[in-house]
């Protein structure tokens, strides 16, 4: 039984990461559409990330204490990533980098960052 569930935390792991590295590609094709078009708004929601993102992070707590070294190391990049994007989707928005349309129109239209 203890096997079966070791397996399952593992597969899990890697789903979890592999859905993680995903996100930052997602991520990263926004920020390369707002430095090209020079927009600070986009149609998509952000924010909607974060429960998912929550939920990385106690997958990657959970296997950090409770499994062995292997799966503590799948668990230590999970946690790693999981916290370093929930923080970006933060700072993201409180920058206004990248903010949903409606949300960015109701700011005021905030200018570009940088300018």
């Amino acid at each position: 039984m203890l096997i079966k569930i070791y397996k399952l935390l593992l597969y899990v792991n890697y789903v979890l990461g592999m859905s993680v590295i995903c996100f930052y590609l997602i991520a990263a094709a926004l920020i390369s559409y707002r430095v090209l078009f020079e927009s600070n708004h986009i149609g998509h929601n952000l924010k909607l990330y974060l429960p998912y993102i929550f939920l990385l992070c106690i997958v990657g707590f959970i296997n950090l204490i409770f499994t062995d070294s292997t799966s503590r190391k799948i668990g230590v990049f999970v946690l790693t990533l999981s916290l370093i994007a929930f923080s970006s989707v933060f700072l993201l928005d409180k920058f206004n980098i990248l903010v949903e349309y409606n949300e960015w129109i109701q700011r005021g239209m905030p200018a570009k960052p940088w300018e």
